[in-house]
């Protein structure tokens, strides 16, 4: 199972304005896609498979969120 945390690291650092929205919608597309990529797999993956895979992406999510949280802390405002 890859770590997903850098891959999703690197697109937060990408965004033209690092807001929680703007990190919402890039999640939501990372989901997307992930899903996606895991449903075109030759072979099939399993649901267990694919749940765990799933739950990779959410603790990268929330990784990568607890890091903005504590840059804003750290700064005293968001991040941007």
């Amino acid at each position: 199972m890859p770590d997903y945390h850098p891959f999703i690291a690197r697109a937060v650092s990408g965004l033209a304005t690092n807001s929680p929205q703007a990190r919402q919608v890039l999640y939501e597309q990372a989901r997307n896609a992930l899903v996606a990529q895991l449903r075109l797999r030759n072979p099939q993956i399993s649901a267990p498979e694919m749940m765990r895979e799933r739950v990779a992406l959410e603790a990268a999510i929330r990784q990568v969120e607890e890091e903005a949280s504590q840059a804003t802390k750290e700064s005293g405002r968001p991040r941007r």
